[in-house]
């Protein structure tokens, strides 16, 4: 997965397939993913 963030928005890609297209997500629902993400880990 690749991802860069940028002033209004972060990319995500699978950089193992990037024939598809990626996601831009907004700042608020990237931070929600990554809480997420993160308990679920936990």
């Amino acid at each position: 997965m690749e991802v860069a963030a940028g002033a209004r928005a972060v990319h995500v890609r699978d950089s193992k397939d990037t024939g598809r297209a990626g996601l831009i997500l907004g700042p608020d629902a990237w931070a929600a993913f990554v809480g997420y993400a993160g308990r679920r880990a936990g």
